[in-house]
């Protein structure tokens, strides 16, 4: 912990003063103590390998944010009314994220009882007319396999975020794996199309959440976001085109038999 902090703090090039108040942001607790020990080991690497690394510094501020965050600001992007998720990691943080901004964004955040009733009440809202999304991780996912396949043949555009986890059962959820791939091609029960994506970067799931919204409108039919712990919970610094993302907007038949999977069939 704290040697680590020193160790790369001298290597990029930073004064003791800015490693100290890193310190004492992120180990509140023994700050003298830890503070002794980190300028002990910087003084060590300084001999020789202070600055190797020097850290450059940007033009303007970016912004620091996690897969998840990108993926909760992409499905805003993408016109998301409503959000439905019972907590599991590492999903979890979109549904806390959705939830603090809800009001500022005008969108309705349900925690709900049980993944079943997640997926329920996101197909209701769905049908409603309700951009709606849910999300959740492997053991979750099972559970709503039956709802998908409900999705699926009554012609629902429901997005499923499913951030993988490294394993069976319950998995490590501190770990991280892409394992659930076959699963969410063949999930559920019967023969129904959906669409499946997979986001490589932070910026990839920004910009595919909102492109996954916008296609299960347009198709009509489930569609499935999978992530994983490495990209949905670590921090980066991105570059974002806010306004480089889809919008959801389905298409309004006003005359005439709406044919509802035909583009499908």
């Amino acid at each position: 912990g704290v040697g680590a902090v020193a160790i790369l703090s001298s290597t990029i090039g930073l004064s003791k003063e800015q490693m100290n108040q890193n310190i004492k942001n992120q180990y509140p607790r023994g700050i003298e103590d830890n503070i002794k020990f980190a300028d002990s080991i910087y003084d060590m690497v300084k001999v020789g390998c202070h600055n190797k690394y020097p850290l450059e510094k940007g033009e303007g501020e970016r912004p620091i944010i996690t897969g998840n965050d990108a993926i909760s600001l992409g499905a805003i992007a993408g016109g998301l009314d409503t959000y439905f998720g019972y907590p599991m990691t590492p999903a979890s943080s979109i549904l806390h994220f959705l939830a603090r901004h809800a009001k500022n964004f005008g969108l309705a955040v349900v925690h709900a009882e049980s993944e079943l009733a997640v997926i329920n009440m996101a197909i209701g809202a769905a049908f409603t007319g309700a951009k709606s999304i849910v999300g959740t991780s492997g053991g979750g996912f099972a559970l709503m396999t039956e709802g998908i396949s409900l999705a699926g043949i009554t012609e629902t555009p429901i997005l499923c975020v499913l951030s993988m986890r490294p394993g069976p059962a319950t998995g490590v959820p501190t770990y991280t794996e892409q394992a659930d791939l076959n699963f969410a091609l063949s999930a559920g029960h019967g023969d129904f199309l959906r669409i499946v994506a997979s986001p490589g970067t932070v910026e990839e799931a920004y910009y595919l959440t909102a492109e996954m919204l916008d296609l299960v409108w347009k198709f009509q039919t489930p569609g499935i976001l999978l992530t994983e712990k490495h990209l949905s919970e670590s921090s980066m610094t991105i570059d974002l085109d806010i306004d480089g993302a889809k919008w959801a907007e389905p298409k309004m038949h006003n005359e005439g038999i709406y044919k509802q999977g035909r583009i499908l069939q």
